[in-house]
C-alpha cells in the first residue's frame, strides 16, 4: 500500500511542470490565456461582469505569449511583463491549471488560473462566451439569442463587445458595445433571465445610474 501511495504521488508530480519567467523557450509551449480562479468562480455564481472583474486580488488574466513571455492583466486596464514591470516570476504547469509564484509589492505571492483560450484569441471572447449564451424571450415577444460576440433578436445579428475594463463604467452588471448603437446595454441578471437597461460611461455628461426597477427589456428563459 505505501509502494502504491509512493507512486501515485510521483506520477502527479511528474504531470506538473515548473518554469521560471526567463525560461522563454520553454513556455512556449504553454502559450495561451490563463484567467484567475476568483473572476471565474465569480462569474459562474453571480452572472455579472462587473463583479467577477473585482475579484482577484492581483492579476485578473496571465498571458502567455508565442514568444514565451509572460503577461499579467490587472483587471484589463493596466498590464505588464514578468521580469519587467512585475520583476521574475516561476510558474507551476498542472493540466490546463496554472499556479504563479512571485514577489511583487502589490501583488500575491502565489495566484492560480485556468487556461480559457489559445493566444491568439481576443480578449473578451473566453469570457463572453461564459457569460452571453442561450435564447430568451422578452416582453413583447421577441426572441433574444445571445452568443458570445453576437446578440440576435428575432434573427438580426447585432455585433456586441463585453467592455472588460471597469474604469469609467456604470457598476451594477455586465456592458456591453453594441455596432450601431449609441448607448451600451447592461446586462443584470434576474432570476434565470435577464434585465437590458440602456446607459453610457458613468462619466459622460448627464449620466444617470440606470433604474434597476425600470429596466429597457426582461428576458426570461425559453
Amino acid at each position: 500500500m505505501q509502494r502504491l501511495l509512493l507512486l501515485l504521488l510521483l506520477a502527479g508530480t511528474a504531470q506538473a511542470d515548473t518554469l521560471c519567467s526567463h525560461e522563454r523557450e520553454a513556455l512556449r509551449a504553454h502559450a495561451g490565456r490563463y484567467a484567475a480562479d476568483d473572476l471565474l468562480a465569480t462569474l459562474t455564481r453571480t452572472r455579472r461582469w462587473d463583479l467577477a472583474v473585482q475579484a482577484p486580488t492581483g492579476a485578473t488574466e496571465l498571458q502567455i505569449t508565442p514568444q514565451g513571455e509572460v503577461l499579467l492583466s490587472l483587471r484589463w486596464h493596466e498590464a505588464g511583463r514578468l521580469e519587467d514591470e512585475f520583476g521574475p516570476g516561476c510558474l507551476r504547469f498542472d493540466g490546463e491549471r496554472v499556479s504563479l509564484h512571485m514577489r511583487h509589492l502589490g501583488m500575491p505571492a502565489h495566484s492560480r488560473f485556468t487556461r480559457v483560450a489559445g493566444p491568439q484569441s481576443a480578449p473578451p471572447a473566453p469570457y463572453a462566451e461564459r457569460l452571453l449564451h442561450g435564447c430568451y424571450r422578452s416582453g413583447q415577444g421577441a426572441r433574444w439569442c445571445l452568443q458570445g460576440d453576437r446578440i440576435e433578436i428575432d434573427g438580426q445579428a447585432h455585433a456586441v463587445r463585453l467592455l472588460l475594463d471597469p474604469m469609467e463604467l456604470p457598476p451594477g452588471g455586465s456592458v456591453l458595445e453594441v455596432t450601431g448603437q449609441t448607448d451600451f446595454w447592461l446586462l443584470r441578471p434576474q432570476g434565470r433571465g435577464w434585465q437590458v437597461h440602456r446607459t453610457s460611461w458613468a462619466s459622460a455628461p448627464g449620466h444617470r445610474p440606470p433604474d434597476w426597477r425600470r429596466p429597457w427589456q426582461v428576458l426570461r428563459p425559453e
